[in-house]
């Protein structure tokens, strides 16, 4: 992580932000599950359209 995410972690947790549990269940975590499931589901769309008329033959 470079120094400025770094300070400005340092600084959200000053103000008073979550702490990192709170901001991994609550945010990182969930953002994961979407992405690779959003990303699973669009590779497979993109992959059968190219072999779709292979399979129709």
């Amino acid at each position: 992580m470079s120094s400025l995410g770094r300070a400005r972690r340092g600084y959200w947790r000053f103000l008073g932000g979550p702490s990192f549990s709170a901001a991994l269940g609550g945010y990182i975590l969930p953002a994961l599950i979407a992405n690779i499931i959003g990303r699973t589901g669009l590779f497979a769309v993109l992959a059968h359209g190219q072999v779709r008329p292979e399979i129709e033959q």
